[in-house]
C-alpha cells in the first residue's frame, strides 16, 4: 500500500463529515427558501408589473417618454451651440494672442534694426556690406 492512501477509519470520518455538513448547508437552504414573502411593499421598494400592460398605459408612457426625447433634443441643440461659441471664443483669443506677440516680435527687430543703423562706425573698420549711397 503507498503512503497517500487513508486508512478506512479515516476515510469514514471524511466520509460522515462531509454527509453533515451537506445535510446542514441543504436544511439551511430550505429554510431559507420557506420564510415568508412580504406583501406590503416598503418605501423605496420597486414594484414589477410582469403581466400586459392597459392600452391607456402603454399610451401613457410612449407620450411621456417621446416628450421627454424632445426636450432633450432641444437641450443637446443648446448645449452643442452653446460649446461652439465658447470654441470660437477660445479661437479668437488664441489668435488676438499670436497676433501680440507677432508684433512685439516685430517691433524687437526693428528696434534691433534700428539700434544697428544707428551704430557709430569705428575708424579703419571695415564697411560690412553697407551701402554708401543709400
Amino acid at each position: 500500500m503507498s503512503d497517500n492512501l487513508e486508512s478506512p477509519e479515516q476515510r469514514a470520518k471524511r466520509k460522515w463529515s462531509n454527509h453533515d455538513l451537506a445535510k446542514r448547508v441543504l436544511e439551511e437552504r430550505r429554510a431559507a427558501a420557506t420564510q415568508p414573502i412580504k406583501i406590503e411593499p416598503e418605501i423605496g421598494d420597486v414594484i414589477e408589473n410582469e403581466g400586459r400592460r392597459d392600452g391607456s398605459v402603454v399610451r401613457a408612457q410612449t407620450k411621456f417618454l417621446k416628450d421627454l426625447r424632445e426636450m432633450l433634443n432641444g437641450h443637446t441643440k443648446r448645449n452643442l451651440l452653446l460649446y461652439k461659441l465658447s470654441l470660437k471664443a477660445k479661437k479668437h483669443k488664441l489668435l488676438s494672442e499670436l497676433y501680440k506677440r507677432q508684433l512685439a516680435q516685430q517691433a524687437a527687430l526693428e528696434q534691433e534694426e534700428v539700434a544697428k543703423a544707428n551704430k557709430p562706425v569705428e575708424q579703419g573698420a571695415p564697411l560690412k556690406g553697407r551701402d554708401l549711397f543709400s
